[in-house]
């Protein structure tokens, strides 16, 4: 066994604004050259845990202790902290500056540091590039070499895959493998069991912010583990969601059309779209299916009303959909959340109330009352345990993605727009989520998917449409094809 590197002892954190114990009396080694993973349910503590271990976040009680407390530790976290229109040099070396004379950046110092670490991972990053021009895959690497250039012996990956495609969630746990081989402990929080399980040494099992087993990878396996995140009940509600039938409507109607759109503006790194046809009908779902880089986040934001594509028409209930958009608000979960669904340093009841503010005030007056009471509903239906005034960043991501939900399904009449949405999420909440579109499709609510993940849209869809490279290249009805045949298509293989 390996020394040593880091002991918690004792650690306790409590949020005093919901009275949750996120960590409870936490003992835990971490030891050199390992991987760890830490699994659990969302709103376990698991992000809580690592944010004490990186010093992001502060303790009550309990104690630290670091082998050599000059180690630097660095966390890549679920939803990318980076500044998006700095280049991808000045997010690297932002806060680890070396400096010449004293009061100097040293910029040809630093490039050739970060040239080094981009040479030992094959990686080849144009230094000048604005980070928001760079896809999921480019900012986990990006975000990889600034824990190398500050020369960190600690780098902690919450949910590093969460968004991406099977190909690049491999090229991740590739380079992390490369991590552990130089040295370098690195502790994961994921809740995808079976890629964990190729590359870890040890994992770490929470629950309601206790610590409740570790295990060597070799004294447990996968249906062990999923043991402890899907319940019995969990499993007979997967068994009910693939027995769903949906019921054929005498009168069906087209609620949403999208006809021959494209989008070439240029724009750099965007993904062109080709020509791209989409309708969806009351009662059913559409899914459309592609990897990363392939068209969807360009897709989303045309039907979300961001962007204005280059040609084409988008019809919601026969009337264009930008002067809808422009009127009322239409349902919409989008894939960055933390961004576009939410105010993370707000309220709850700031984010509950947002698209239909204006129905809680009174000449001039905020209905305290009232908000208090329609922040609870929305709370109450997807059965999140929280206050209606406290600060949006204490939730759990999955308990924020839900919200999210409950909120837009508030808001539903006959249509809604879902991007990934339980991207980054544990099966449980994954399961609940599944299971108000589900109630959706029921109440004949058209619904558009925008997803990265097949088991999802063979889960949820009538009709799945498959993207690649900005073009439709499969448009099928779902009992038409299996998630072989979609990965594959998605990969660009059409024989």
């Amino acid at each position: 066994m390996e020394d040593i590197i880091l002991s918690l002892h004792n650690i306790y954190k409590k949020y005093d604004s919901t009275d949750i114990i996120a960590c409870n009396n936490i003992n835990l080694d971490i030891f050199e050259k390992e991987i760890l993973t830490i699994i659990g349910e969302n709103g376990a503590g698991k992000t809580t845990l690592v944010k004490i271990i990186a010093g992001i976040e502060k303790y009550y009680d309990g104690s630290i202790d670091y082998k050599n407390k000059k180690d630097f530790i660095s966390i890549v976290q679920q939803h990318d902290r980076v500044f998006y229109e700095f280049t991808v040099l000045e997010n690297i070396i932002l806060g680890s500056e070396l400096t010449k004379y004293h009061m100097l950046i040293d910029i040809k110092k630093s490039k050739e540091q970060i040239a080094s670490i981009q040479k030992m991972f094959g990686f080849d990053f144009q230094l000048n590039t604005k980070v928001k021009y760079l896809n999921n895959l480019e900012i986990k690497k990006l975000l990889i070499i600034k824990a190398l250039y500050k020369k960190s012996h600690l780098i902690i990956f919450d949910e590093p895959t969460a968004t991406m495609s099977s190909s690049d969630s491999t090229l991740i746990y590739n380079i992390i493998l490369k991590l552990r081989d130089m040295g370098i402990t690195v502790i994961i929080i994921t809740h995808k069991i079976k890629e964990m399980m190729g590359i870890t040494n040890r994992i770490a099992i929470m629950k309601n912010g206790l610590l409740k087993n570790i295990y060597n990878k070799d004294e447990v396996n996968e249906n062990i583990l999923k043991h402890f995140l899907i319940s019995e009940q969990d499993e007979k509600i997967i068994k009910n969601i693939h027995n769903q039938k949906t019921s054929e409507l005498e009168n069906e109607k087209t609620v949403f059309e999208a006809y021959n759109i494209f989008y070439d503006e240029n724009i750099h790194r965007s993904m062109n779209l080709n020509d791209i046809s989409i309708s969806v009908d009351r009662g059913k779902c559409v899914a459309v299916v592609a990897s990363d880089g392939n068209g969807l986040v360009e897709l989303e934001d045309i039907f979300c009303g961001k962007t204005i594509p280059t040609k084409g028409t988008i019809l919601y209930n026969g009337s264009d959909l930008k002067n809808i958009q422009k009127k009322i608000h239409l349902p919409y979960i989008p894939s960055k959340r933390m961004k576009r669904g939410v105010s993370l340093d707000s309220k709850i009841y700031n984010c509950a109330i947002i698209a239909k503010r204006y129905s809680f005030s009174k000449f001039g007056f905020f209905l305290h009352s009232r908000v208090k009471k329609y922040t609870k509903k929305i709370l109450n239906f997807v059965d999140i345990k929280a206050k209606y005034n406290q600060y949006v960043n204490t939730l759990s991501g999955g308990n924020i993605q839900r919200f999210i939900l409950s909120r837009e399904i508030d808001n539903v009449k006959d249509y809604i727009l879902l991007a990934e949405p339980t991207q980054g999420v544990d099966t449980k909440t994954s399961l609940s989520i599944y299971q108000k579109i589900i109630e959706l499709k029921n109440k004949n609510v058209a619904i558009l998917l925008l997803t990265s993940n097949i088991d999802e849209a063979i889960l949820l869809a009538d009709r799945i449409i498959i993207l690649y490279r900005g073009e439709i290249i499969k448009s099928t009805d779902n009992k038409d094809i299996n998630a072989s045949v979609i990965s594959k298509y998605m990969g660009g293989n059409l024989s």
